[in-house]
């Protein structure tokens, strides 16, 4: 399967197959509804109309499903596929790719652009001394907050998503909560808790300086762990939420993710999760291979870019754009379950850290 434009999806081959599978179960509970209703038939004059339509319905999804199925076999054979990403992970399983071109989709199909950079990322996790978070005093600073309208898509919250020093951002609309976290700042020095080292620790430990600063923050904002917030996350601030989220201290309705190595820290079953990658983003492939479970979208960013340039979040805010035009299933039931409506107050903090002795 070639891509032919900058619009035009497509589909890895697991992706297929598990697309296949869902209009097949849907196809199957649309029969058993037909045969529900031709049964009350009698007592519901509409109830054959209904059943006529539901057994129609099932035959196009199965048709469906029959044709994903023989387009997701001229990419891999599904048997062979699925004992590949059982045994050892792959690329393969990525939802979907948009745009880009043949060497896109070679290196997601044999994850040769992943694979180079994670053992780098291996030798530094080992060389790192685990850091406990009781090491870090952490003293936050509110900026004056603002008034501020509800995010309705990935691109909104994407782009609010802070830079410069300002780490942290909070918005409240009634009891719900937006946060959103900057990713590493690569030229911190030691009093910033978003400098690289950060990212190690997490890693390691699953607690960092830059962590307890959101800790600190959540709580000064009366943030308790019944508000309802949705976390989105660029880098290092990608994996504060997927930890925050893994804690289970916080009632987290969806964590969004750009430019984030996600597999250092997996995704909490029960928490919608989504992550968004470009597949020439350095930083995302230390993470190592994307799990086959996860809803990840690989984009192509607009305009192309070297190295950090296409990790910077500002390239990401295009790409978010492109997913929300898609319309995709997943997303839609995400952003439905976390939206809010109306204006909120907007909180943007700063944090420093001091290292004890």
């Amino acid at each position: 399967m070639t891509p032919v434009s900058n619009r035009g999806i497509g589909y890895a081959a697991c992706a297929l197959f598990d697309r296949a599978e869902v209009l097949e179960m849907l196809s199957a509970e649309l029969t058993r509804l037909a045969f529900r209703a031709a049964v009350q038939a009698l007592a519901k004059p509409l109830a054959p109309v209904f059943a006529e339509r539901a057994r129609d319905l099932a035959v196009d999804m199965s048709k469906s499903a029959a044709a994903l199925r023989r387009a997701g076999e001229t990419l891999a054979p599904e048997e062979a596929l699925r004992a590949r990403v059982a045994r050892d992970g792959a690329l393969v399983p990525v939802v979907a790719a948009l745009g880009g071109g043949a060497w896109l989709w070679r290196q997601i199909d044999t994850g040769r652009a992943w694979m180079v950079v994670r053992p780098l990322a291996t030798a530094l996790l080992s060389s790192r001394q685990p850091a406990a978070a009781a090491n870090y005093t952490v003293s936050i600073t509110a900026r004056p907050s603002g008034a501020v309208v509800a995010p309705q898509t990935l691109e909104d919250r994407v782009r609010r998503i802070p830079d410069g020093d300002t780490h942290i951002r909070i918005e409240r609309f009634g009891e719900r909560v937006e946060l959103y976290l900057s990713g590493t700042n690569f030229v911190g020095g030691p009093t910033d808790p978003w400098n690289a080292l950060s990212n190690v620790d997490l890693a390691r430990t699953a607690s960092a300086a830059s962590l307890v600063a959101v800790r600190t923050a959540l709580t000064e904002a009366s943030v308790t762990p019944t508000t309802p917030i949705t976390m989105t996350g660029h880098s290092q601030g990608g994996l504060i939420a997927l930890a925050l989220a893994e804690s289970g201290s916080y009632r987290v309705e969806g964590v969004i993710t750009v430019g984030t190595p996600a597999g250092i820290i997996g995704d909490t079953p029960g928490v919608p999760t989504i992550h968004l990658i470009h597949p020439t983003d350095p930083v995302p492939p230390l993470g190592g291979l994307v799990s086959h479970t996860s809803t990840t979208w690989v984009i192509e960013p607009d305009g192309g870019g070297a190295l950090f340039d296409v990790h910077h979040n500002s390239a990401y805010v295009s790409s978010a754009r492109h997913l929300d035009e898609l319309r995709d299933f997943e997303v839609e039931r995400l952003l439905a379950r976390v939206n809010s409506s109306g204006r909120g107050l907007r909180s943007d903090v700063r944090a420093v850290t001091e290292v004890n002795p």
